[in-house]
């Protein structure tokens, strides 16, 4: 599968990098949306996962050009196969920010009571929180004795000093370090939470929060971060960061044009086609515009727990009766690289595996003979009942999405859609509670595994009341054959034996339609030509430890 753009959007000018070593000066990105949280452990929401990926940081960290794992606040790390532990060695030089809270800096010092604090913290039983379920739950050793309450710590994460911490596993796990180097399982401060509770802003990540408004928020320099570049500079280099939250595309592209942002990180292939037709010019002198695989999916989800979805073959024959292609004309212009015709999980996470297409072919025909045996079957008419569609009034395209989707089933299936824009936050509770019938959701991987899409429908999380709340499996999708196989791949020590299970449970998922896959994510970002060293990354990730500004183009 290709992720091109069209020639008009292919890099503007190439950009040759200087050999300076320029510390200083301030980068200017834009968010569409602000920050929900400022405590890593409860983050749901993509722009605060950035943010906060600034101010916090894990034992391990993903490279951000290769996406490979990587030291962190550790500075070693070693999985013993014997034992099933991975040894975390930590660094000598790392610290808290700087706050009232502590005593002094050597009170700020990082120790492997810290690690373990954090963890547990994670596996506390007033929380239902994702951590605990994704890496904890039946996975640690002594997790789940300590979320229940019948231990007093987790016995399998052990600190034999200060600067080692030994986490010991039930059984192999294939994810375990792409999950904790996500910001989620940074390593956060007992004194600082004691003081601040979940509204801590203290991390240990290479900037720290300084303030904010309404609009924006101002991250400076951490001067005790522990890493140097190759010549012993010590990083970061930039003094500071400014996130703006603008609220929309277009006004993202007035920031840019009013020199108050530098970075616009996901701008939709259309959107630019028409900019740049507009101000190439202006553009072509200041800016580069860079293209690559965005690992999220858009589906049309459905409630697996409220009929007329408790069906299988009503939920394929919604699929079936969805023209993918034509959406994506209707979301991004003419494209068919996009269309969510494979599974769940996005195709540029298997560039050497043999991927099973998914694909459900658009047949109205077949579609409507489903649900005429399903509505002889049932005595029943389901175009007498509205059916609900939940759509994020804050996104634009799924907006967009939700109109055509709406239209498509009324024209092929005579079904009654009604559109409900609400509250991002809002559609996500109502999913969690499997309160709705229909919503369009996105699925941001958070690292790059088969795993971060499909945990999303594994049944083993469900709870049995639906006065409970679902997360992630919002569908609350359960099956039997899905969850051993994506329990197989969980525990493969192999990469290659982890990938064929979890593919086996991509075709059961697929056969069993919980979702209708709409498309895959692609990221295009306009860049001010004068910054150095910012990896674009299938993750969206943004990595300013080494981001400079070009010799003489430091801005005032």
């Amino acid at each position: 599968m290709r992720f091109l753009i069209p020639a008009l959007l292919i890099l503007l000018f190439s950009c040759s990098p200087s050999n300076t070593n320029r510390k200083g000066g301030k980068i200017q990105y834009s968010e569409r949306e602000p920050i929900q949280v400022w405590d890593p452990m409860l983050i749901s929401h993509s722009p605060t996962n950035r943010v906060l990926g600034h101010i916090h940081e894990g034992l391990v960290r993903l490279n951000p050009k290769n996406l490979a794992i990587e030291p962190a606040l550790c500075s070693s790390f070693e999985f013993d196969e014997e034992r099933l532990a991975y040894v975390f060695k930590l660094r000598e030089d790392i610290y808290f920010h700087e706050d009232n809270c502590f005593e002094d800096d050597e009170d700020r010092r990082i120790t492997s009571s810290d690690v373990k604090y954090t963890f547990e913290r994670l596996c506390k039983s007033q929380f239902v929180l994702v951590a605990y379920l994704e890496v904890f739950k039946n996975i640690v050793v002594g997790a789940d004795a300590f979320h229940s309450g019948e231990a007093e710590e987790i016995s399998g994460i052990k600190t034999p000093d200060e600067k080692t911490v030994i986490i010991e596993l039930k059984y192999p796990h294939s994810s375990f370090l792409e999950k904790i180097s996500t910001v989620r399982y940074a390593i956060v401060s007992k004194k600082a939470i004691e003081k601040y509770n979940t509204k801590s802003k203290i991390g240990a990540g290479p900037f720290k929060y300084a303030s904010q408004t309404d609009t924006s928020i101002t991250l400076t320099r951490h001067d005790s971060y522990y890493l140097k570049d190759h010549n012993g500079l010590a990083l970061p280099y930039l003094d500071s960061i400014h996130v703006t939250y603008a609220g929309s595309t277009s006004k993202q592209i007035s920031q840019l044009k009013n020199n108050k942002t530098d970075l616009i990180l996901n701008v939709r292939a259309n959107v630019l086609n028409k900019l740049l037709k507009r101000d190439n010019s202006t553009f072509g002198e200041s800016h580069q515009i860079r293209n690559a695989p965005h690992l999220s999916t858009y589906v049309l989800e459905f409630n697996n727990t409220k009929a007329p979805f408790t069906h299988k073959s009503f939920r394929n024959a919604l699929n079936m009766a969805i023209n993918k292609e034509r959406l994506c004309e209707t979301v991004f212009g003419k494209t068919t690289d996009r269309v969510g015709e494979y599974g769940v999980t996005h195709p540029a996470i298997y560039p050497n595996f043999q991927y099973f297409n998914h694909k459900k072919a658009f047949n109205i025909e077949k579609a409507n003979a489903i649900i005429k045996s399903l509505e002889d079957s049932l005595k029943i008419s389901f175009k007498d009942q509205p059916i609900e569609l939940e759509i994020s009034a804050d996104d634009p395209m799924a907006i967009e999405a939700g109109n055509e989707i709406a239209f498509q089933l009324n024209q092929n299936l005579g079904l009654n859609i009604q559109l409900n824009f609400v509250p991002a936050l809002y559609k996500i509770e109502k999913s969690k509670f499997a309160r709705g019938d229909m919503y369009i959701s996105v699925i941001n991987a958070k690292y790059p595994s088969p795993e971060s899409w499909l945990i999303h429908f594994y049944g083993g999380n469900i709870p049995d009341n639906l006065n409970l709340p679902s997360y992630p499996n919002t569908t609350r999708f359960n099956s039997d054959h899905f969850n051993f196989s994506f329990i197989k791949a969980r525990r493969s020590l192999k990469k290659e034996d982890a990938y064929r299970y979890y593919s086996i449970a991509e075709k059961t998922l697929m056969a069993n339609a919980p979702v209708s896959v709409l498309w895959y994510g692609e990221t295009n970002q306009i860049v001010h030509q004068d910054i150095e060293n910012l990896e674009l990354n299938s993750l969206l990730k943004l990595d300013f430890r080494y981001v400079k500004w070009k010799k003489d183009s430091l801005p005032n």
